[in-house]
């Protein structure tokens, strides 16, 4: 039995699931589990239908519960390849910048009566970190969806 301790204790540092953030209490160690669902701008195709459904990227991201909401934003950006919206996002930024704000999110929780809930400051990502640790299941569906600047 203890060999099996050695063993995990060895692949844990060898295999760093949470970004140096240390092991988490959820989900074996790897922490939050955050459904990404990206939704980019949607430019303008005259052959397009008027009502067709917008085209949403899918990811799945684990976040250590201590993970600062900058970080978060940070590593789902990375995760969708779009880092470069991190110059334009309020929420990032802290503050409202000039022009708009390249992203809006919004979150639900699993198994919570709270859907789309929107994520605008540090308060709110606190609250959802608390509400996601409350659940049986530690998860949480993000949306982002691009705005035009």
């Amino acid at each position: 039995m203890a060999n099996n301790d050695n063993d995990r204790e060895l692949s844990s540092e060898a295999e760093d699931l949470n970004d140096r953030w240390g092991r988490s209490l959820y989900n074996d160690e790897k922490g939050m589990k955050f459904t990404v669902l990206f939704t980019p701008l949607q430019l303008f195709d005259p052959k397009r239908r008027k009502n067709a459904k917008p085209t949403t990227i899918t990811k799945i991201v684990y976040i250590h519960e201590d993970m600062s909401m900058k970080d978060m934003i940070t590593k789902v950006l990375d995760s969708i390849k779009r880092r470069n919206l991190l110059q334009t996002s309020w929420l990032y930024a802290g503050f409202e910048l000039e022009g708009s704000d390249s992203l809006t999110f919004t979150y639900t929780v699993y198994r919570s009566q709270n859907k789309d809930v929107f994520l605008d400051n540090e308060d709110d990502y606190l609250e959802l970190c608390t509400q996601v640790q409350d659940t049986r299941k530690a998860e949480v569906t993000l949306k982002l969806v691009e705005q035009k600047v």
